[in-house]
């Protein structure tokens, strides 16, 4: 996966479907724009048969929040 800017030929629409999706004020995805259930943020990965279709999982792999 890159990151970075990508010369595609045309601007994209921001916040339509097909278009590009930005991100909030806290660097999320707005909930109308996950498809299904939405987005499930996971501490151990959940098996992919029993996974809900339509429904972004995010494995979370370390916890920078200084939280206890």
């Amino acid at each position: 996966m890159g990151y970075g800017s990508v010369n595609i030929g045309y601007v994209p629409e921001i916040n339509v479907p097909n278009g590009l999706v930005q991100l909030d004020n806290n660097g999320l995805i707005p909930e109308q724009f996950l498809p299904g259930s939405g987005f499930v943020e996971m501490e151990s990965s959940i098996p992919v048969a029993i996974r809900k279709q339509k429904t972004l999982y995010g494995l979370i792999l370390a916890d920078f929040g200084g939280g206890n």
